[in-house]
């Protein structure tokens, strides 16, 4: 996710019950990045909430499929390195 969105910075949430937002039991994790406040363009202030919405753009559906398949190949990219290591 740090490579393909080019960010060094993400929060890791896992949510549990329903006060926490959490509507169906079961355990998941949210990374969520964090793009560095200096690459804003718009001359908006951003919030960076950590626990809420905070600012953050949408993904239209090709964008979203291409961040997908960029971060499949990356993580087989790596899974890749770490066999020819022998850390698998």
């Amino acid at each position: 996710m740090t490579k393909a969105l080019k960010v060094t910075d993400y929060n890791i949430v896992q949510n549990n019950g329903l006060r926490a937002a959490q509507v169906v039991p079961h355990v998941h994790f949210h990374i969520i990045p964090r793009p560095d406040a200096s690459a804003n363009t718009s001359g908006q202030s951003r919030s960076w909430i950590m626990f809420g919405r905070g600012m953050r753009e949408d993904l239209d559906e090709e964008e979203a499929e291409e961040l997908a398949r960029e971060m499949r190949e990356l993580l087989r990219e790596e899974i890749r390195r770490m066999g020819e290591r022998g850390s698998l």
